[in-house]
């Protein structure tokens, strides 16, 4: 099975992460919390994925993201990379540990601001 879904290119990269202290038995301890921008655009990936009848496959995966950059600024792929994995775990795979392969690839001055990700199924 091949699934291909069009997402917008998250609005944050670079604050994926914010540091917390945590209270574990009444002492602090460093500890990170996601960003909530992050999970509005998790939320987002969900509507997309809803819209475009995305199909969750349960096996070994591969996962192939095209980056199209046109207004926004140049992006480190790791960046997006990570947010868009997050995003469409339970979506569009299981688990982001069956991804067996990733191939990500940006192309600058595109039409569009928007990432291509084309999913499938390993056999």
């Amino acid at each position: 099975m091949k699934t291909q879904i069009q997402l917008p290119i998250p609005i944050l990269l670079n604050k994926l992460y914010i540091p917390v202290i945590k209270y574990v038995n009444g002492k602090p301890t460093p500890g990170i919390r996601k960003n909530p921008e992050a999970k509005k655009y998790q939320d987002l990936v969900k509507i997309y994925a809803i819209k475009q009848k995305t199909k969750l496959i349960k096996g070994k995966v591969s996962f192939k993201m095209d980056i199209l950059i046109n207004k926004r600024k140049d992006y480190d792929i790791d960046a997006v990379e990570k947010l868009a994995l997050d995003s469409l775990e339970g979506i569009a795979y299981t688990n982001d540990k069956n991804i067996v392969e990733k191939i990500s690839r940006k192309h600058l001055k595109s039409k569009d601001d928007k990432l291509i990700i084309e999913i499938e199924e390993l056999k």
